[in-house]
């Protein structure tokens, strides 16, 4: 099965399994194998990508509960997602469905900043800067000082060159400078 065979070495593989998460039958008939890979998947994330060596993974709440991140990740994620959930105050609610108290709303408030919220906010962020680099850019003829797009590959990494001189933009972060 191609869950089991996952590893994480780069944030493609992450992004894949965030990608399989968006369909609730498939999370809920593979629930256990899933469990496992989300862990490894926030593990990898958290202290090779981030390089955080001192957050625990799993984490547990305070009388020795294990907090399983992927129900705290759909349950947020059923919930509107984290601004959501924040803005309309429901951590009690995410605490409750998660089988805590109510009571609890901090802490899994806690516990989703510090591992689920983290690889989101970086997968909007991947997914954002992969649609303006690949975005397509139409060659502007205005004279002496044409802008044209250079791609290499599929990915669209290129450079805008003025005549002999750079332009930089900071919304394309792959960008390579060559003469």
């Amino acid at each position: 099965m191609i869950i089991q065979a996952m590893e994480f070495h780069d944030f493609s593989h992450c992004k894949s399994l965030l990608d399989m998460l968006k369909d609730g039958e498939f999370v809920f008939k593979y629930k256990h194998e899933l469990e496992i890979k989300f862990e490894k998947m926030l593990e990898w994330f958290v202290k090779v990508k981030l390089g955080i060596s001192t957050r625990p993974i799993p984490p547990f709440s305070a009388d020795n509960k294990k907090i399983d991140l992927l129900d705290l990740y759909m349950v947020v994620k059923r919930g509107g997602g984290y601004k959501n959930v924040t803005d309309n105050n429901l951590w009690a609610v995410v605490a409750k469905d998660m089988e805590y108290d109510y009571n609890d709303g901090k802490l899994t408030r806690i516990m989703y900043a510090m591992y689920p919220n983290v690889l989101v906010y970086y997968y909007k962020f991947k997914t954002v800067q992969g649609k303006v680099i690949e975005k397509e850019m139409v060659e502007h003829d205005e004279g002496p000082s044409d802008l044209i797009l250079i791609k290499k590959g599929r990915r669209a990494k290129g450079m805008f060159k003025k005549k002999k001189h750079f332009i930089t933009m900071p919304c394309l972060l792959e960008m390579t400078r060559k003469e």
